[in-house]
């Protein structure tokens, strides 16, 4: 299952023919080639994700949980039996994944007003350092203009709509920074993996900040 995580490889997740109360009734099972079977009622064809999948899937679900996106309260269930699939050492592997993603209140207008178009693949790329604790090198523009190459280490996403931010120990600047998603450019990911430094080195970056972990 460790060995399964290390080597994920994150793509987006495609478009299926089913509904999300649909998919609240699900009997799911892993079948022999790997991956996450769904099994709902006859009026929907089953649908067999790979595990990659399943995760980024899962751990949306969470998201959309978090900031109230959804009309109901099924994505809960259908996360729980979701996560059933998982082995005891996968399931730990999500729990560490998902408290290391915090959400905090929408920006104000006027900031997201600011946002602009994310870079291709930066968003993806991201998403595979932090999972895979990789070191990612991207180009950075901040708020005046100024422009940067950062090797950074991201430990942490937060999620304050419609912006995502990546809380990192950059190594560039030996310090905890924040860098906004749609900021970094030709974001690569390392061969050099990270460990997760203690909570205590980014208190002063999230003190202050209405934080829930997903």
């Amino acid at each position: 299952a460790d060995q399964r995580l290390r080597q994920l490889r994150l793509p987006r997740i495609p478009r299926c023919q089913f509904r999300l109360a649909d998919l609240c009734q699900l009997l799911a099972q892993v079948p022999r080639t790997g991956g996450v079977r769904l099994r709902v009622h006859a009026s929907v064809a089953g649908v067999h994700l790979r595990q990659t999948e399943a995760i980024e899937l899962l751990i949306a679900l969470a998201v959309s949980e978090a900031v109230g996106a959804g009309f109901s309260n099924r994505a809960s269930s259908l996360r729980v039996a979701l996560s059933r699939n998982f082995a005891p050492s996968d399931r730990s592997r999500i729990a560490q994944l998902r408290r290391r993603i915090l959400v905090t209140t929408p920006a104000s207008p006027s900031i997201a007003a600011t946002r602009a178009a994310e870079p291709l693949n930066s968003r993806a790329t991201l998403w595979q350092g932090f999972v895979e604790m990789r070191l990612l090198e991207f180009g950075y523009t901040d708020a005046e203009g100024n422009r940067s190459t950062r090797t950074a280490e991201p430990h942490y996403l937060l999620l304050a709509w419609p912006f995502w931010y990546a809380i990192c120990w950059d190594q560039t600047r030996d310090a905890v920074r924040t860098f906004r998603l749609d900021r970094m450019r030709e974001c690569k990911p390392q061969d050099e993996r990270f460990r997760l430094k203690p909570q205590a080195t980014f208190e002063s970056t999230l003190r202050g900040i209405a934080l829930a972990a997903i």
